[in-house]
C-alpha cells in the first residue's frame, strides 16, 4: 500500500484503549462469545460513564496522535477514535473500500 506509519506507544499487550466501549455498560454478546476475555480478564474495566464523559475521555486519549490518520482493527477502537475527533479508518476500509491515505 506505499504506506508509512507510526505505531502507537501504548500498543500490544500495553494498550488500555477500546474506544468509548469501556466507558459504559459490557455489550451482553461480548462475554457470551468469549468469557475468557470478557469476564476473567476484562474484570472491572466496564465502566459506565455519561455520553458527555466518555466524549471527553474520547478526545483527552486522541490528543497523543500525531498523526493525520489512525488506522485500527477494532470496530470499538475507531468508534473510540471518531468520537475523540481523529480522522480514523478500520484497516478494511484500506484494504476492501478503496480508501487511500497520504503519504
Amino acid at each position: 500500500m506505499n504506506i508509512r506509519y507510526v505505531e502507537a506507544e501504548k500498543n500490544h499487550e500495553k494498550t488500555d484503549f477500546c474506544g468509548s466501549t469501556l466507558y459504559r455498560a459490557q455489550p451482553a454478546k461480548n462475554p457470551k462469545f468469549a468469557p475468557k476475555h470478557y469476564i476473567e480478564q476484562a474484570k472491572g474495566k466496564f465502566q459506565d460513564h455519561t455520553p458527555e464523559e466518555q466524549l471527553a475521555i474520547m478526545q483527552d486519549h486522541c490528543r497523543q496522535y500525531k498523526t493525520d490518520t489512525v488506522v485500527c482493527y477494532c470496530h470499538y477502537c475507531l468508534e473510540g477514535l471518531l468520537q475523540g475527533g481523529i480522522n480514523g479508518l478500520h484497516i478494511a476500509d484500506l484494504l476492501f473500500n478503496d480508501k487511500v491515505l497520504s503519504v
